[in-house]
């Protein structure tokens, strides 16, 4: 796997971290 590949996915896992982070939140607040 390229670097280039590992570093995009990295940014899409977390992004989608802090996307669930903030709708667990929101749904608890």
């Amino acid at each position: 796997m390229s670097q280039a590949t590992k570093i995009v996915l990295l940014t899409l896992g977390f992004t989608a971290v802090l996307a669930a982070a903030q709708i667990l939140g929101a749904a608890l607040a």
